[in-house]
């Protein structure tokens, strides 16, 4: 599946609305505007739901640019997606 950035997928109006509704928000909401511009960041709880949501819509944000430092993003030996562990908390 392809793959962008969420600021990509959000410049799409009509595809950013469809995202918002698919989060459980407004339609008309700024939450995803503001995530994508980097005036606000995402729990990792809602990174995943972001991942999951652009996949159904087609065009998948994967959760590691949203949340970098939570997951490791190493295309070169393919495993994105691994968790951090310097990141974990105990």
């Amino acid at each position: 599946m392809e793959t962008t950035t969420l600021q990509e997928f959000n410049a799409d109006l009509a595809r950013r609305r469809q995202l918002a509704v698919a989060l459980g928000q407004a339609p008309e909401s700024k939450y995803l505007y503001l995530v994508a511009k980097g005036f606000k960041q995402v729990s990792p709880d809602m990174a995943k739901r972001i991942d999951a949501a652009t996949a159904q819509l087609g065009l998948r944000v994967p959760k590691e640019t949203l949340r970098p430092d939570v997951w490791e993003v190493d295309l070169d030996n393919n495993n994105a997606g691994r968790q951090r562990r310097d990141n974990k908390k105990g």
